[in-house]
């Protein structure tokens, strides 16, 4: 369990999580950032605008999940037809993304970090 929680945290340092603005899930939705097809699935970011994005996808089902999450691009400052690039922060993996939607599978009562950066 400690390292798990050595890893999150130097993920969250690596990103600037300190420097970024901090969105909660409720102000997400409202702003039309990032919403998840899944009312069970809530989406929170850090985020430094026009740079790059860290979005915590949290499932609050006691089963697995398979969402896709929508971001708004332009919402977070990045440049109009930006190639951007979605992958699990924790293990580097890309995540499938087409027009704005990355398709996200959640364990259980879990999350993934998903890092949001232009290619």
């Amino acid at each position: 369990m400690q390292r798990k929680t050595v890893n999150l945290w130097k993920t969250y340092d690596a990103f600037g999580y300190r420097e970024a603005e901090w969105v909660p899930y409720y102000r997400a939705e409202e702003a039309g950032l990032a919403r998840a097809n899944d009312d069970q699935v809530k989406v929170s970011l850090y985020l430094h605008r026009g740079k790059r994005a860290l979005l915590i996808v949290g499932n609050l089902r006691h089963e697995v999940t398979n969402c896709e999450v929508s971001v708004n691009p332009k919402g977070m400052g990045f440049a109009d037809g930006a190639d951007l690039r979605a992958h699990n922060a924790l293990s580097e993996r890309e995540l499938p993304m087409t027009d704005s939607v990355i398709s996200i599978r959640l364990r259980p009562t879990s999350f993934v970090l998903v890092r949001l950066e232009p290619r």
